[in-house]
């Protein structure tokens, strides 16, 4: 590896990395759902209203991230990185001097863009581009970004609305991704080599015991991608949806809302602890050969959950659904993001990495609607929901585990017949 600059070039782009998962992962969704029931407060809109805002939100979302391939193939990521961070700005600079569900849902899909253009597509874009040794290590730990969004963020949102103004917190936002779009742009270079670098670890020898690379491991066909894709598209649900929903598993059941806070306070910790535990596990264990143990925890967490009104279940069964939750629930995070590294055609991961993330986006858009037509129908429980979310849980530890291994042994059937 190219020694100019040393490793703090390596250390600036995880940094940076890292503060897309807090604010362009994290706080673009954060910031609102935090304050969303001031601004029903003050703008006099009901639950339909504010739901519809954040569909508008999801659907520009799978939109930017459907052509964020395209996106920064034309623009190289100095450019088109710092573009989707002032798109941000400018959403929450429109909250600020919003008062209505018009400039409301005009904010919303500049956000979702946003999202999409500067979030989980272009971490895994630097992350590709600068590290071959130790990416689900890197990965694992810049994903603990989003986490520490859910620990910080709302505290802090919620105590400068009350003592300040809703529209004051807005722009407080709307500034700092201002001074992200900023550093982005001085901080950014489209490839290693643009500074006369290479990405860590390249050229290494790596003992496949001790470490693996995870490029060009894996051959996948047509039939391993669509089962991928399947798989991304659950994790939508039982990893995105589960956590909208989360609270609910409790005050459906009968908990008060300060029970249930309770409950779910340590949820943003083991999801950072997850992440941090997740990523050495995958560089060291072939990710083929853990997805299905990490799927299944995942999913007795959901399990968990639905049982969350049986007497039995009390604040220690929580904090162990919590814990399940935080171990199994980096599957559907770093996993998503190395799906697009390992499980795409030779040459096309950051084609299929936008993919993946739009079939992940196209589950969670799609069952947030079907839980609560489900509750519905039960009476308002949950339960059955999360029931639902166990079942998926199996099924894409099913679907990634054939895949996978389908993919690694084409791959060494070719390397074969190469070698023949």
């Amino acid at each position: 590896m190219a020694k100019k600059g040393g490793n703090i070039r390596y250390i600036l782009v995880a940094v940076l990395a890292f503060f897309l998962c807090f604010f362009s992962v994290g706080a673009i969704v954060t910031a609102y759902s935090t304050t969303s029931y001031y601004v029903m407060q003050e703008w006099g809109i009901n639950n339909t209203q504010n739901g519809t805002m954040t569909m508008v939100r999801t659907i520009f979302a799978v939109i930017a991230m459907y052509i964020c391939s395209i996106y920064y193939r034309k623009l190289p990521i100095r450019i088109g990185l710092p573009i989707g961070l002032l798109l941000g700005a400018v959403g929450y600079a429109i909250f600020a001097v919003a008062s209505d569900v018009v400039l409301g849902n005009v904010a919303m899909a500049i956000l979702g863009l946003a999202h999409g253009l500067s979030g989980m597509y272009a971490v895994t874009l630097l992350v590709n581009r600068w590290f071959i040794k130790r990416k689900g290590l890197v990965l694992g730990i810049v994903t603990t970004g989003s986490g520490f969004t859910t620990m910080i963020m709302p505290p802090m949102l919620v105590y400068l609305v009350d003592h300040v103004s809703l529209a004051f917190t807005f722009w407080v936002v709307a500034a700092i991704f201002a001074v992200l779009a900023v550093l982005a742009f001085l901080l950014v270079v489209n490839y290693p080599a643009d500074v006369g670098m290479t990405a860590y670890g390249d050229g290494e020898v790596i003992e496949e015991k001790k470490t693996r690379t995870v490029t060009d491991r894996f051959a996948p066909t047509k039939g391993h991608l669509a089962l991928m894709l399947l798989t991304a598209f659950l994790i939508g649900p039982i990893c995105y949806t589960q956590g909208q929903l989360r609270t609910l598993a409790f005050t459906s059941n009968g908990w008060s809302i300060d029970a249930a806070a309770t409950a779910t306070s340590l949820y943003g910790l083991m999801v950072i602890i997850g992440k941090l535990i997740y990523g050495p596990i995958t560089d060291r264990w072939s990710f083929r050969k853990s997805t299905i143990p990490f799927f299944l925890i995942l999913g007795a967490s959901h399990v968990m959950l639905a049982m969350a009104g049986q007497g039995w279940f009390n604040m220690f069964a929580a904090q162990v659904a919590n814990f399940l939750y935080g171990v199994g629930g980096p599957v559907c995070t770093v996993g998503l993001a190395l799906y697009g590294i390992e499980m795409s055609p030779k040459g096309q991961q950051e084609k299929w990495a936008s993919y993946y993330l739009v079939s992940y986006n196209v589950g969670a858009l799609i069952f947030n609607q079907i839980a609560g037509i489900m509750a519905d129908a039960a009476g308002g429980s949950y339960n059955g929901v999360f029931i639902m979310f166990a079942i998926f849980s199996v099924i894409a530890g099913l679907t990634s585990q054939i895949a996978y291994s389908g993919a690694y042994k084409n791959y060494q059937r070719l390397n074969a017949h190469a070698e023949n």
